[in-house]
């Protein structure tokens, strides 16, 4: 293995990366690798850096959440960052004029809709609005006694991968080779 190749293994194996390391990494992987989505700061963000930390975060308490059944805390979590990446996507096809504001409550219900409107993946939408429905079905009616607490669990294993899909859908249509 080469030092090029031992260096590549070494960054893709480090739980963080700060910028010098990322941008290393972008570098020694194969062309095709890494794309460049749009910019961040249009899905109306209060701080870019927290955001960034966040959305790494959220992957990692997403999975720990479900692993210890807590079932809301995974949708939760599942349901912010759809928003996040479907704002980012109106933001870019909407070629950013202007963001979302930083205080913007739209609920994903709109943001779905809008999307879809703007010409995103039809396959993909319908995917969102089942997880939305289930969403509302099993976390707004939880306490109305319309669902225990343990089907939950289906609405998180139905909507596994959902936002890798959201994000592939971005990239294939926005991305550029990094």
């Amino acid at each position: 293995m080469s030092s090029k190749e031992e260096r590549l293994a070494e960054l893709q194996t480090k739980g963080s990366l700060n910028d010098n390391e990322f941008a290393e990494l972008v570098a020694l992987s194969p062309p095709g690798t890494h794309v460049k989505l749009p910019n961040l700061n249009v899905a109306g963000l209060r701080d870019l850096q927290q955001a960034l930390e966040n959305v790494v975060d959220a992957g990692v308490r997403t999975k720990h959440a479900f692993e210890a059944g807590f079932y809301v805390e995974v949708i939760a979590l599942r349901s912010q960052s759809v928003e996040l990446f479907l704002r980012l996507y109106l933001g870019a096809k909407l070629h950013a004029r202007g963001s979302f504001p930083v205080d913007d409550r739209r609920p994903l219900g709109a943001l779905i809709d809008e999307s879809e409107r703007r010409g995103f993946s039809p396959t993909v939408i319908a995917l969102l609005r089942q997880f939305n429905e289930d969403r509302i079905n099993g976390l707004h009616r939880y306490l109305l006694g319309a669902a225990s607490y343990d089907s939950l669990k289906g609405v998180c294993e139905r909507s596994t991968g959902l936002t890798k899909q959201v994000v592939d859908v971005i990239a294939a249509e926005f991305g550029k080779p990094a």
